[in-house]
């Protein structure tokens, strides 16, 4: 059993491997597995600046791709280039959490390392992750810290059709409408469930979503540009962080802007005291650049999906995923799971990824509204103490609604009705949804004192002007 295995989840990703593949290799596993012919440029002295960073032996590291049925060339790419990585095929799409759940049946090591195929690593990324854990036992997961990395080349995706990419991406919903699509990234992606079929179908989307079916063409809205909402559930989205930079195809960093915290993760996730996510270097839609304030290693509530690390055991005892929540929240979700089973959830700044994420499902989509708000208040069913949850739950939908009058206030009737059918739905399938299991007392203990939870309210925090994690006081 290999100590660690790199697991990608790849469906017609090809354009984002042959971006990060190379530079994944050279940082995780030694120089000689780095095949030449793919186009990297392995020199000698390349190789001793990677071993100088990468001190685990190719033996303790496994790099595996799970591939989703992809039919843009991938798998083929793969096996011709780079025989030494580990393929687990699956026969067709079974979204993000699926594939991964599926996936990682598969694979024996004492960690998994969850990373989106859109994600460039740099020097010693992967052994700081390792040596934290192997020295912090109470901690089940990390994450590294994560900065924004501008779309290659060769993937250019308009806003409709990344929004239609994301839904066959992350739920399984049927075949690629562009050969350059992204591969699953970030937030996770599950089967739907009953009450997801009534929003799909009332979305445009053909009526079998669960198992393979395909995307009927999507409506007009999803192609409009339209400014940030920033009270939906942790959703909101800074302007510039949707205006993708295209010239960067060979794996560097841009040098003409400073380094900025990526939206899905930046420097570990939180949660504030009405359930709301936000990050350390992220508060809503603004995004901090990178000046090293925030390198040192902090607790943290939620760790990112774009590179989840976790110990399988962890892993094994949660079941994975939760696949009922269709998109949206489920890595958020896990990590709550294990807090509650007396798990530390950490960020390692010292280890640090760049994300091209960003941009996947536009902001103001109805149904990315409805599944934020819907599937943040059934995590909150799910996993908050039964002292007090009714009324933080009765709090938190009264928030909601204020947010839903402001939308239809300002001419955003389907932003407004995404709301209201939230709520209707989560009303519907709470009672499906058991406490999630606990050593925490569920009477004895609150929400605001597990480690990450900011006893604040982050939406007043943002609207007065307080927009930066340094600013916040835990």
């Amino acid at each position: 059993m290999v100590k660690t295995s790199v697991v990608i989840l790849n469906w017609n990703g090809e354009n984002f491997l042959k971006s990060y593949i190379p530079t994944l290799l050279e940082h995780t596993l030694c120089c000689s597995n780095v095949n030449n012919a793919a186009g990297t440029d392995s020199t000698s002295s390349q190789c001793e600046s990677s071993a100088s960073h990468s001190p685990q032996r190719p033996k303790d590291v496994e790099i595996v791709v799970a591939d989703n049925g992809s039919t843009d060339g991938s798998v083929t790419w793969l096996k011709e280039n780079y025989p030494q990585i580990r393929l687990i095929l699956f026969d067709k799409n079974y979204g993000f959490t699926g594939g991964y759940n599926r996936a990682l049946e598969q694979v024996e090591a004492e960690y998994f390392l969850l990373l989106n195929s859109d994600v460039r690593v740099s020097p010693g990324w992967l052994d700081s992750l390792v040596d934290f854990m192997d020295n912090t036992p109470d901690a089940g997961i990390c994450m590294p810290k994560i900065l924004k990395e501008p779309l290659p080349h060769g993937v250019k995706l308009s806003r409709a059709v990344r929004f239609k990419e994301f839904l066959l991406v992350h739920a399984g919903l049927g075949k690629s409408t562009a050969s350059s699509a992204s591969s699953c990234a970030g937030a996770g992606k599950k089967p739907l469930s009953a009450g997801v079929e009534k929003e799909a179908e009332e979305n445009q989307l053909s009526a079998g979503v669960g198992e393979g079916a395909r995307v009927n063409q999507l409506s007009a809205e999803v192609g409009k540009s339209a400014r940030v909402n920033q009270l939906s559930a942790g959703v909101g989205k800074d302007a510039r962080d949707n205006q993708l930079s295209t010239g960067v195809g060979d794996g560097t960093t841009p040098q003409s802007a400073p380094e900025r915290f990526e939206y899905a993760g930046a420097c570990g996730g939180f949660m504030d005291r009405f359930g709301y996510p936000f990050c350390r270097g992220r508060v809503l839609s603004e995004l901090e650049e990178d000046n090293g304030q925030y390198d040192t290693p902090m607790e943290v509530f939620w760790a990112s999906g774009a590179a989840f690390f976790i110990r399988s055991s962890v892993w094994r005892t949660l079941d994975g995923f939760d696949s009922r929540f269709f998109a949206h929240m489920e890595e958020i979700d896990l990590c709550w799971r294990a807090k509650l089973m007396g798990y530390e959830i950490w960020v390692v700044p010292v280890s640090k990824v760049y994300h091209v994420g960003g941009g996947t499902l536009p902001n103001e989509s109805p149904f990315k509204l409805y599944l934020n708000y819907r599937n943040n208040l059934l995590m909150l069913h799910k996993n908050l103490p039964a002292k007090g949850k009714k009324r933080l739950i009765f709090i938190r939908m009264l928030m909601d609604g204020a947010s839903a009058i402001v939308y239809l206030l300002t001419s955003r009737r389907r932003l407004f009705i995404s709301v209201l059918k939230a709520h209707r739905d989560f009303k519907r399938m709470r009672r499906i949804f058991e406490p999630s299991p606990r050593i925490i007392g569920a009477t004895n203990s609150t929400f605001k004192r597990i480690g990450g939870v900011w006893n604040g309210s982050i939406v007043l925090s943002y609207f007065t002007g307080r927009r930066r994690f340094s600013s916040l006081k835990f």
